[in-house]
Formats: structure tokens, sequence, C-alpha cells
């Protein structure tokens, strides 16, 4: 169950996104349709805790994603790769990267030093 209550974000005092409201019970299914730039990849970010809403909260089954990572759990996502570039330190993308492949921390920098 995905809920959100007065969630906002604002950037350079413009708000670009404003939801006031919005509950999507388990096993229905809903779209974003949009324009570029109308807040739909904003959207996804705030529900998975990648960025900070300037107001409102979201919640995966009840959890708030801002105070719980457990909801990290049940959760899945795809993430474009140029947003992944432009939001992890080069670091942070390659320990990410071998996370999901289960290379272990000596297999990557072995990796690395090539």
């Amino acid at each position: 169950m995905i809920e959100i209550f007065n969630l906002q974000k604002v950037y350079n005092s413009k708000i670009v996104l404003d939801i006031p409201s919005l509950h999507i019970k388990r096993g229905e299914v809903a779209g974003l349709v949009g324009n570029n730039g109308q807040g739909k990849s904003t959207l996804l970010k705030l529900i998975l805790d990648l960025i900070k809403p300037s107001k409102g909260q979201a919640f995966l089954n009840r959890k708030n994603v801002r105070e719980y990572e457990g909801w990290k759990e049940f959760t899945g996502s795809y993430l474009d790769e140029s947003y992944l570039i432009s939001y992890l330190k080069v670091e942070e993308y390659f320990d990410f990267i071998a996370f999901l492949n289960e290379v272990d921390n000596q297999t990557l920098k072995i990796r690395l030093s090539l």
C-alpha cells in the first residue's frame, strides 16, 4: 500500500510537486502519466526516500519511508542509469553495483585496480 499525505517538493522557491493525498491499496495498479518535467520521477524519488520532501510524508505499507528502512525489503524499483550516476559518487555507484551482483569488497577492490 502506498499512502501520501501533503507531499510537496520545492526547488528554488518553485513548487515542483504538490500532492495533498494519494492512496494506492494493495493489489491496485496505478500509472503516472504526464509530460517531461511534470513531477513523475520526483514523486518516485520521494516515495523511495532518495530525495527529501519539502513538506509531507510518504508511507509504504504504513511505514514512513523517512523513519523506517524495513520497507526496502518488500519494495523494488528500476532507476535509469543516468539518475544513479548523478545521484551517487563514483565509489558509491561501484559499491551499489557490487552489492547487487553479490561481489564482496575484496573482489571489487581487485577488479577496480585493473
